[in-house]
């Protein structure tokens, strides 16, 4: 895992008033991976344990990666999902995500972990039909929250905006 990458991302997108929630602590990551468990989803692949290491969460523009507690925050009334509580919920609406590990959402998207792969993958919300697989955790949030957060950059890089 790349955490200069994450880091990189985090830090742009804080710019504009994300929800990072602060690192998880061992003992968060430990009781996770418990609660995983006795609802027999896959556990945390090392590169999500990383992240959550980073940040134990995060909410920015319809982008939601889960960490290892619900957060509601009243300023905002924004709400971001366990990683459990989500992944317990999605298991009991479709037999499609059985064996994967479901980490974030964005609009239509799904994001999960593909155990059998080992692959971090992009899914279609309802038909769960593959639209993108990563290697990495820090290639698919590159690839996704990297790609909005550093849209505008990008174009003024290149000339394209007045």
């Amino acid at each position: 895992m790349n955490r200069e990458t994450i880091t990189k991302i985090l830090a742009k997108i804080r710019e504009t008033n994300a929800l990072i929630v602060q690192p998880a602590s061992e003992n968060d990551l430990a009781r996770c991976q418990v609660d995983l468990a006795t609802i027999g989803v896959p556990l945390l692949p090392s590169d999500y344990l990383e992240f959550l290491k980073i940040a134990n969460g995060i909410s920015w523009n319809d982008f939601q990666f889960f960490g290892t507690a619900p957060i509601m925050v009243k300023v905002d009334d924004c709400a971001l999902a366990s990683i459990f509580n989500k992944n317990e919920i999605m298991q009991t609406l479709s037999e499609k995500l059985e064996g994967f590990l479901v980490v974030g959402c964005f609009r239509n998207e799904i994001y999960v972990y593909n155990p059998r792969l080992e692959t971090f993958d992009t899914l279609e919300a309802g038909t769960f039909r593959p639209l993108d697989s990563f290697d990495s955790f820090d290639e698919m949030l590159e690839e996704s929250v990297g790609y909005y957060a550093f849209y505008d950059d990008e174009e003024e890089e290149d000339g394209n905006l007045q």
